[in-house]
């Protein structure tokens, strides 16, 4: 969303709310969200949209078509090109996680172990950031 939307309530509370379905059920990420800022829902737009997947979600706040609680790393170029503004500094925490899926037979093989090995590394350093 641009920057100017942040800054007009009338506009932002005309925008939309952007939700990734999990199973035909929107993500619970607003409810998260508004539960941790304690923000008004009356302030934020009522309206909704659905999305498959986290990326269309992303899309459609690209272009503009409302607000969307997202995983900060799925954003970082768009962030830092404008595309997309952050508005509120709090962070909630998802309600599905990442794992990483290795068949029985290569989990012995060394490069296997060695990149499962820099992945939980890569997490428990972005966890301390």
């Amino acid at each position: 969303m641009p920057p100017c939307c942040v800054a007009d309530p009338l506009q932002l509370r005309r925008s939309c709310l952007l939700y990734v379905l999990d199973q035909s059920r929107p993500l619970p990420t607003w409810d998260n969200w508004f539960a941790t800022t304690k923000h008004d829902r009356a302030t934020l737009p009522q309206n909704a949209m659905e999305f498959a997947t986290l990326d269309m979600v992303i899309n459609a706040a690209v272009s503009g078509a409302g607000l969307a609680v997202v995983d900060r790393n799925m954003i970082a170029s768009e962030l830092q090109s404008g595309a997309l503004v952050q508005i509120d500094p709090v962070v909630v925490p998802g309600p599905i996680g990442y794992w990483l899926d290795i068949s029985g037979e290569r989990l012995s093989r060394s490069r296997v172990v060695h990149f499962a090995r820099w992945l939980q590394q890569m997490a428990a350093t972005d966890a301390e950031a």
